[in-house]
């Protein structure tokens, strides 16, 4: 019954979830949430791995373990999955089109900033990692910048230029 209460309440409470497995199509429905241009939402895919092959993948048993050890989290993730699918079989968006219109935007900008997609050492784990190098005599540098920035760096610039709005207004 609390599980249950704990779901409710979570589902009631959060009107999107970005599923990373369907990383594009969250993000076109994150666009259309915040009544946002795709250009608002491109991306370019940041630690990702080169050749996934070296990842082990879980026999049914350590599967069944998983889902044994993380019970909730995966009661919930069935359940935001559920109601994410329900979202993007909308008829009121044409997802399909929007993430062919999303994946051609985020290839014109991969295009147009990088310069170079190579192995970054900095970057580790059971693969290798992308890194990205920028074309740095574009003229759109500081958007290439965010688009590449790691997430903390991200959430504190957003943060600040946030905050600088706020005090402008206040004033």
């Amino acid at each position: 019954m609390c599980i249950t209460y704990f779901l409710d309440f979570v589902e009631e409470s959060i009107d999107l979830m970005l599923i990373s497995e369907y990383f594009e199509e969250s993000v076109v429905l994150l666009k259309v949430s915040l009544n946002w241009d795709l250009e608002d939402v491109a991306f370019f895919s940041l630690n990702k791995a080169i050749d996934t092959s070296s990842l082990d993948e879980f026999t049914d048993s350590e599967m069944n373990k998983v889902i044994e050890w993380n019970f909730i989290d995966y009661l919930l993730y069935t359940r935001m999955l559920d109601k994410f699918f329900k979202k993007i079989y909308s008829p009121r968006i044409d997802l399909s089109s929007e993430v062919a219109k999303l994946r051609s935007i985020n290839a014109q900008y991969t295009k147009y900033c990088v310069k170079e997609a190579k192995v970054d050492p900095k970057l580790y784990g059971a693969s290798q990692i992308i890194g990205y190098t920028l074309n740095s005599e574009q003229r759109m540098v500081e958007k290439c910048k965010q688009m590449t920035a790691d997430e903390l760096t991200y959430v504190r610039e957003t943060r600040t230029y946030m905050e600088s709005i706020c005090e402008k207004e206040i004033e």
